[in-house]
């Protein structure tokens, strides 16, 4: 059975044979209005029940099911759960029971509601629950996901059952993909999670994180506050504290700013133990920064090979000369100083903090400097401005920023860029030659409204140049 075609035990579904010489079956019987779950047959692999009207799992319809190891029930009315609503899954993996009607707390999940799942990895329960009600896990030994809900206007706490999930890695929390409020984080958030490897929090409306918070995560590898927009810098200073002498690969800090405050200032203070990390990608989209403290690039760790800083108000300084002695491979300052529909965007009542920045003569020093620069490449033809980039760097996007003028004769210093996308800009004019590009293969400048390309633009330097 090499394709998909109706299922022998329920004609509102379609089956399809797991491996081309197995008996196992994957079944599909999502987005069928289904008021109840079919009598299935026992050699069935993976079930999707997703987007269907079922309000009640009979007792025992999966007596027989060892062979499933993947159920989607998300996306129905589903409202209770009881001690023998999964009695045969002894080998199910993955349970989605995501979108569902699971919101009576103790009424919607009787005693050992889980017992039967001795093997299950990843649980998904997210948009059913909107309190800080956690069903009964402890008997979920061998899970190493979970995603659920989590509201509460008091300090966060989980409760005590998540001691037995010795094996969990992975924890969403998240808003953006469920419901999520925490107000404050302290340490006894997580206290009992030190095993944790995976954390999401964003969109969860956090106004403050202690320090001590994320302090005994010890082999946390991705953290994601993104999308609280109530945090500011001042959240991220404890952050980067208590990650320090972490296994934090990937911090995600995107839009903890307000979209309509006043633009950022990166201060040292907010990042500068993060040198005592090995964060290897680092997310900051959409923070109104404007400009980086001097001094401040170098406290970042020798890690650093990804860094995305989309959606910011960057202006000229000094600050560009400590960047380029980063070590990074991939940079994202696309869409800068972009507009944003008031109508649209997210907005937090956050409560009265000040942690903005006001333009002053530093940040358009360089604006200056260009102009002068401008005049003495006018004055004399021979002159080549030479643009520093970080020296590993590979790929870099400046797509949507706004950029208005000619792109002019130019070379980059020692650099090994392969990836530049300067696309959805208004760059009019491209006079060049552009020098010192011999490793580049992809160079997208299109949507420029461009009108003049000249002869010499494309220089002999581009010889590994494929898009």
């Amino acid at each position: 059975m090499k394709e998909w075609t109706e299922c022998q035990f329920a004609s509102s579904c379609i089956c399809k044979k797991h491996i081309h010489d197995s008996d196992e079956l994957l079944v599909d019987c999502s987005n069928k209005n289904l008021l109840f779950i079919p009598r299935l047959q026992n050699n069935l692999q993976d079930l999707s029940l997703q987007n269907n009207a079922i309000s009640t799992i009979q007792d025992g319809i999966f007596e027989g099911n060892y062979l499933l190891k993947f159920l989607d029930l998300s996306c129905n009315r589903i409202s209770k759960i009881r001690k023998n609503t999964f009695k045969g899954l002894n080998n199910l993996l993955s349970l989605d029971l995501s979108a569902n009607n699971l919101k009576y707390e103790n009424m919607s999940f009787e005693s050992c509601a889980f017992h039967f799942l001795k093997n299950l990895k990843i649980l998904n329960m997210k948009n059913n629950f909107h309190t800080s009600f956690l069903p009964d896990l402890w008997r979920l030994w061998t899970l190493e996901s979970l995603s659920i809900d989590y509201v509460s206007d008091k300090i966060a706490v989980l409760t005590d059952n998540f001691i037995h999930l010795k094996h969990l890695r992975s924890l969403d929390l998240s808003g953006s993909t469920g419901n999520c409020k925490m107000s404050i984080l302290t340490e006894a958030i997580l206290l009992s999670l030190s095993q944790l490897t995976h954390i999401n929090l964003s969109k969860c409306k956090i106004q403050y994180i202690y320090k001590g918070t994320f302090e005994s995560l010890k082999n946390i590898s991705e953290l994601d506050v993104s999308l609280n927009t109530c945090l500011r810098f001042a959240g991220l200073a404890n952050i980067t504290t208590d990650l320090q002498y972490t296994a934090i690969k990937i911090l995600k800090v995107n839009y903890i700013h307000s979209t309509f405050e006043m633009s950022t200032l990166l201060k040292t203070s907010h990042i500068w133990n993060l040198r005592n990390t090995s964060v290897a990608r680092f997310e900051a989209a959409g923070n109104r920064i404007q400009r980086v403290e001097y001094g401040a690039a170098k406290y970042f760790p020798k890690s650093f090979e990804s860094v995305n800083v989309r959606d910011n108000a960057f202006s000229f300084g000094k600050y560009l000369f400590d960047l380029v002695r980063l070590p990074i491979t991939s940079l994202d300052i696309s869409e800068s100083s972009s507009s944003h529909n008031v109508l649209t965007s997210y907005i937090e009542t956050c409560d009265s903090q000040s942690d903005t920045f006001t333009m002053n003569s530093e940040n358009n020093w360089l604006s200056d400097l260009r102009s002068r620069f401008d005049f003495k490449i006018k004055k004399f033809d021979n002159f080549v401005a030479r643009l520093p980039v970080p020296r590993k760097l590979r790929k870099i996007s400046f797509t949507s920023s706004k950029m208005k003028f000619e792109i002019p004769k130019f070379g980059f210093i020692t650099n090994e860029l392969t990836h530049i996308n300067f696309s959805d800009n208004i760059l009019h004019t491209w006079t060049g030659p552009i020098t010192n590009v011999n490793n580049m293969t992809v160079l997208d400048l299109s949507s420029n409204f461009c009108s003049n390309v000249s002869k010499i633009f494309f220089s002999k330097d581009f010889i590994n140049l494929r898009y």
